[in-house]
């Protein structure tokens, strides 16, 4: 039994035929075909023995073809593996997404940030009906548009771009759509740019509310992710992420992360990655051959991710997030399942964001005096502490090289006192024209390892174009 086509090394791409020669005495009944171990297509039951492999539906990467020949009387004997290399072009994504819960949008007060039985981007969506509420997102690029929902409860928008006004938009349908592409445009310079969408509170006679929605925002072109804003970035080849058997690595496609990206099909196939910190972004690719990840996160099933996208975007596609800052592990596995729209169960790896933050209500952190809670989804996990009041301090007990202050920059901005284990080491004015949120308003770095506290006293004074003597403290992170 011996495979006579494709020939042992080669490269294959598209549709090829996969043929092979057998030597018996016995008359032969069939020959299956095997690609990686699994069946390949229905056994062929009458010579030449051959079957049409279309390649576009594997992954890029080395793959193995073996033949089993089955005579008359039932015994059955195999052919040597024929090894071969797939190497199909791969369409190159335009356009990068940004889920609502990135940093790169920021929100006024009136915005709900929740987890939807519906099928959203990224499984989140935020959405409002508040009079004059804004979300704000920041973006580098020439295009830009806006994810939302249309349904019967929808209400009316403006949009800006670049503080101008560019459109009012009525956000009802009588039947829910998902997704749906609520605003676009196109043809801008190269640069940065600001996209707003502010709710009306109105809506049109046929709608029964005046909500807004926002899944995500697509960018092109497309471009690597940007990293935390305090954190780091392993890039999937780091010396952290293993895989298994089924997974081609240095994919250079498209501007992946770091310049490469690792892609599978093989179900059962997954890769493992190994961090400290207390939050993980998964960076990966959604499109129209993508298929359907499961999640484990320390051993523990978290969640099924299903990738399918119309066009091909790069995107954070699951994040996991209130980790104890210790060692954790992160799996994603290929299922070999996809969406019925989808053409391809592809699961792709670009790279992982981890960080080790400490959000303002943990326990190492201790405060005197009087602080208010302050509850917004611009805050890092919705919420922020702050005060006025002269005297009150906060004090982060911690155990790193590195400190970072989140907190709050704006026209309602005070100043403050920063120490480092007892020792002044800065005054700090938080005043800034406009609102800043998870702001980074103090770092230190180089620390001794060791234990430290930071404490951010608040002196009740203020910059004269100030508002207000207002210090904010959303998080610390560390280790960055």
């Amino acid at each position: 039994m011996t495979i006579e086509s494709p020939a042992a090394g080669s490269t294959v791409a598209g549709t090829i035929t996969v043929r092979a020669s057998v030597s018996s005495v016995t008359p032969i009944a069939g020959v299956q075909f095997q690609l990686d171990g699994g069946n390949l297509g229905a056994e062929d039951t009458s010579a030449p023995y051959e079957i049409a492999w279309d390649t576009t539906g594997t992954s890029n990467g080395q793959h193995t073809l073996t033949a089993v020949a089955r005579d008359v009387i039932g015994v059955r004997s195999g052919s040597d593996p024929v090894r071969v290399t797939v190497a199909n072009q791969v369409a190159i994504a335009t356009e990068t997404r940004f889920e609502e819960s990135a940093l790169s949008t920021t929100y006024t007060v009136g915005w709900i940030h929740r987890v939807d039985g519906r099928p959203f981007s990224g499984g989140t969506v935020a959405y409002s009906r508040k009079s004059d509420s804004r979300a704000t997102f920041a973006f580098i690029g020439t295009s830009v548009k806006w994810i939302g929902w249309r349904g019967p409860l929808g209400g009316i928008a403006l949009v800006f771009l670049d503080g101008s006004p560019v459109g009012q938009i009525d956000t009802y349908a009588p039947a829910e759509e998902i997704k749906a592409l609520i605003y676009t445009a196109t043809g801008l310079p190269y640069g940065p740019h600001k996209l707003w969408i502010e709710v009306t509170g109105t809506k049109s006679a046929a709608s029964s509310d005046a909500i807004v929605a926002l899944d995500a925002f697509d960018v092109g072109p497309a471009a690597p992710l940007p990293t935390f804003t305090s954190g780091k970035r392993l890039e999937e080849r780091a010396a952290s992420v293993g895989y298994t058997t089924g997974w081609s690595q240095g994919n250079t496609t498209t501007a992946w992360s770091g310049g490469t990206a690792a892609t599978s099909s093989t179900a059962g196939a997954h890769a493992m990655l190994s961090f400290t910190g207390t939050s993980v972004d998964w960076i990966g690719l959604r499109g129209p051959a993508a298929g359907i990840a499961r999640i484990y996160v320390d051993g523990t099933f978290k969640a099924d991710v299903d990738l399918y996208e119309p066009t091909r975007l790069q995107a954070v596609v699951f994040s996991v997030s209130d980790l104890e800052n210790t060692n954790h592990t992160m799996m994603v596995e290929v299922t070999g399942q996809r969406n019925p729209a989808s053409t391809d169960s592809s699961v792709v790896i670009d790279a992982f964001d981890t960080r080790a933050r400490y959000e303002e209500t943990h326990a190492s952190i201790s405060y005197v005096d009087y602080w208010e809670v302050t509850v917004s989804r611009a805050w890092s996990e919705r919420t922020a502490l702050y005060t006025w009041v002269a005297g009150a301090h906060a004090t982060f007990s911690f155990s790193g090289t590195s400190v970072r202050l989140i907190g709050y920059r704006g026209p309602l901005g005070g100043i403050g006192r920063l120490y480092l284990d007892g020792t002044l080491v800065a005054t700090i004015d938080t005043y800034a024209a406009e609102d800043d949120v998870q702001a980074i308003v103090y770092e230190a770095k180089g620390l001794a390892s060791g234990n430290h506290t930071l404490t951010v006293e608040v002196t009740g004074e203020m910059n004269p174009l100030a508002q207000k003597p207002f210090i904010g403290i959303d998080a610390f992170d560390i280790n960055f």
